[in-house]
C-alpha cells in the first residue's frame, strides 16, 4: 500500500492541480474516518512516539512560551491527554501541581506509573465530553487532543468545560498541528475546523479568552490564552435575538439545571422549587456562583428555618449582591428572627498574596459592583428593609464594627487567602452549633483552601465538608 501510495505521488508531482486534490482528499478522508468512527468515548488508535526528537522539541516550545509570560511561577496546572506521560513529567519539576487527565485507562497506568515519583502528580482517567472538571486551575495544556472532537458542539463542548477550569488570569496552552501548505486556507477545512489554524480561530472566537502569546511552526501552531473579564466577546448571531426570547431561553437553560431537584410527587418540595427557581430567574446575571450555588444557598436557608437554628446570616463578598437577594428573599416567611449582614469593598478584589497563585494578579482591582444597587436588588426581591445591613470598605475595617451576636448561616465569597482568613477568626466563633459555613472558593483558589486548613489546625478542628461538584463546599459547625 505504502509503494502505491508513492507511486500516486510520483505520477501527481508535476501536476499541481492534480497533487492538491489528492492532499484535499487525504485530508478529507481523516476527517470522515475520525467523525464517524470515534464516539463520544473518544476511542482513538492513534499511537505517537512522544520520546522522538519532534516531539520533545515541540514540548520544549510549549514550555518555553509559557515561561515567556508567567516565568517559574506556574501555580496548579492540568494536562488534558498525558497518554504515556511523557510530557507529563517534563512539567512534574516545574509546577506546584500538576492534575494529567487521559480517556484512556491504560494510558493512565503507563502514565502513572511514569510519573510515580513526582509527588505533585495525580493521574486522572477522565473524559472532558461526558464528565465535568471539579477544580480549577492555573494553566491548561491542550496540545494535539482538540483535532480530535470532530463537530462543532462537541468543540464548544469541551472549550467551555476548559474555560471553566481555568482562574480567572489562567492560561490556556492550545498547540496543534498544521495541514499542507495548499490546502490549509481550502474552503472545506474552513467549513469543518480542520487543523492547526482552524482550531486557532476557533478558540479566538471564544468568549473571555485573550491571545497573549502565538507562534506560528511550519508544522504546528502554539498560542496562550489568558482567560480574562476584559476579553471582547465576538458578535454572534446570539446578539442578534430579541431580549425576550433570550430571557425564555435562560429560563428554560434554568428549569433544566434545577430539574433534579423538582419532586412533583411532594406538595411543599414543588413549592419550594417554584419560588427557588422564580428568585434565581431574577438574580442569576447579578452573581458569579452559578445556579447550583444559588439553589443550595436557597435549600440551606430553609433547612435552617425548618429546624429553627437561630442566628443571622453573614455574607462576605456581595458583589452585584445575586447570591444575597436569595437569601434575604426568605427572611419575610421565616419563622426566625434574622438579618442580613453584608460586608463588601466594592471597589474590586484587594491585592493578592503568594498563598493565591500566579493567576490571582490579574484580578487585583477587578469586580467592582456598587452599593447602591445591590441595596436595590435586594428591596425588588422582597427583603424587609429593616433586616439588612451593608457595610462598604475593606474587611479589616468593617468586619469589627457589625453588632453580630449570633451566626446561622457564614458565606465566604472572598476569594484572596488574607481575607477569607480575616473572616474565618473574626467571624467562627459567632457561628451557632448546626450553623453553617460556605466557603465559595474552596476549589477555585488555593488560598481558600489554605486558609480554612491553617484555621483548622491552630483550632484543633476537623471539618466534614458537603456540596462540591456544581455548588460550592460548606461545612456544619459542631
Amino acid at each position: 500500500m505504502a509503494t502505491l501510495l508513492r507511486t500516486v505521488k510520483d505520477v501527481l508531482r508535476p501536476l499541481p492541480g492534480l497533487r492538491i486534490a489528492y492532499h484535499n482528499c487525504i485530508v478529507f478522508a481523516d476527517y470522515l474516518k475520525y467523525t464517524f468512527t470515534i464516539d463520544d468515548d473518544c476511542r482513538i488508535g492513534d499511537k505517537w512516539d512522544f520520546t522522538a526528537p519532534a516531539e520533545l522539541f515541540r514540548h520544549r516550545v510549549a514550555i518555553d512560551a509559557v515561561k515567556k509570560i508567567r516565568g517559574d511561577e506556574w501555580g496548579d496546572v492540568l494536562e488534558v491527554g498525558c497518554e504515556s506521560g511523557v510530557f507529563t513529567q517534563q512539567l512534574a519539576p516545574i509546577v506546584r501541581s500538576l492534575t494529567a487527565c487521559d480517556v484512556s485507562a491504560s494510558s493512565c497506568q503507563t502514565a502513572s506509573e511514569s510519573c510515580a515519583k513526582f509527588l505533585n502528580v495525580e493521574v486522572l482517567n477522565l473524559n472532558i465530553l461526558k464528565q465535568d472538571i471539579n477544580k480549577q486551575f492555573d494553566l491548561v495544556f491542550l496540545m494535539g487532543v482538540f483535532c480530535y472532537f470532530k463537530g462543532n458542539a462537541r468543540k464548544l463542548r469541551v472549550a467551555a468545560k476548559l474555560t471553566n477550569a481555568l482562574r480567572h488570569g489562567g492560561l490556556l496552552l492550545v498547540q496543534e498541528m498544521r495541514l499542507p501548505p495548499d490546502i490549509e486556507n481550502s474552503s472545506w477545512v474552513r467549513w469543518f475546523g480542520e487543523g492547526g489554524l482552524e482550531i486557532r480561530n476557533f478558540f479566538n472566537r471564544t468568549p473571555g479568552l485573550k491571545v497573549t502569546h502565538e507562534q506560528l511552526d511550519r508544522d504546528y501552531i502554539t498560542v496562550l490564552y489568558e482567560k480574562s473579564n476584559d476579553a471582547p466577546a465576538p458578535k454572534r448571531w446570539k446578539d442578534f435575538v430579541p431580549g425576550f426570547l433570550k430571557t425564555i431561553y435562560r429560563n428554560c437553560q434554568l428549569a433544566r439545571a434545577l430539574s433534579n431537584d423538582l419532586d412533583l410527587s411532594n406538595t411543599r418540595s414543588a413549592r419550594d422549587w417554584l419560588q427557588a427557581f422564580k428568585i434565581i430567574a431574577r438574580v442569576q446575571r447579578r452573581s458569579l456562583i452559578g445556579v447550583h450555588g444559588l439553589k443550595q444557598l436557597f435549600d440551606l436557608i430553609l433547612a435552617l428555618d425548618r429546624a429553627a437554628i437561630a442566628g443571622d446570616i453573614v455574607e462576605c463578598g456581595v458583589y452585584r449582591g445575586g447570591s444575597a437577594s436569595v437569601m434575604g428573599s426568605l427572611f419575610t416567611a421565616s419563622p426566625c428572627d434574622r438579618h442580613l449582614w453584608l460586608f463588601d469593598s466594592f471597589q474590586g478584589l484587594p491585592k493578592p498574596s503568594a498563598a493565591d497563585g500566579p493567576s490571582a494578579a490579574a484580578l487585583e482591582n477587578k469586580l467592582p459592583s456598587d452599593e447602591h444597587l445591590v441595596r436595590q436588588l435586594l428591596l425588588d426581591c422582597g427583603t424587609p428593609p429593616e433586616k439588612f445591613h451593608i457595610y462598604a470598605g475593606w474587611f479589616s475595617d468593617t468586619l469589627a464594627k457589625a453588632p453580630i451576636e449570633q451566626i446561622a448561616l457564614l458565606h465566604i465569597d472572598a476569594d484572596w487567602y488574607d481575607s477569607i482568613k480575616q473572616c474565618l477568626e473574626h467571624f467562627y466563633d459567632m457561628v451557632v452549633s448546626g450553623g453553617v459555613i460556605v466557603l465559595d472558593d474552596y476549589t477555585d483558589w488555593p488560598g481558600c483552601k489554605t486558609a480554612l486548613d491553617e484555621f483548622a489546625v491552630s483550632r484543633g478542628l476537623q471539618f466534614h465538608l458537603e456540596g462540591g461538584g456544581k455548588a460550592p463546599y460548606f461545612f456544619r459547625k459542631q
